[in-house]
């Protein structure tokens, strides 16, 4: 897994990952009924705190928000 800055991805291309995270991935913390535009900003805040990072799998080609491993 490679970790990608989310700068380096498209505005339209982090939006997809973090909806792919909210829709698949949602933590069972969430309130399934918290508009999804509000949550989106939750995980947008938790990427820029690094709590969580953007990770690409070169074998599946497919990229996705994981918490960050701790040193």
């Amino acid at each position: 897994m490679i970790v990608v800055p989310a700068d380096r991805l498209s505005p339209d291309a982090l939006q997809s990952v973090i909806e792919d995270f909210i829709t698949v991935q949602m933590p069972e913390d969430w309130s399934a009924e918290e508009p999804i535009a509000t949550r989106a900003e939750q995980v947008k805040t938790m990427i820029n705190k690094g709590l969580i990072e953007i990770r690409f799998d070169p074998q599946t080609q497919a990229c996705g928000l994981f918490e960050k491993e701790k040193n």
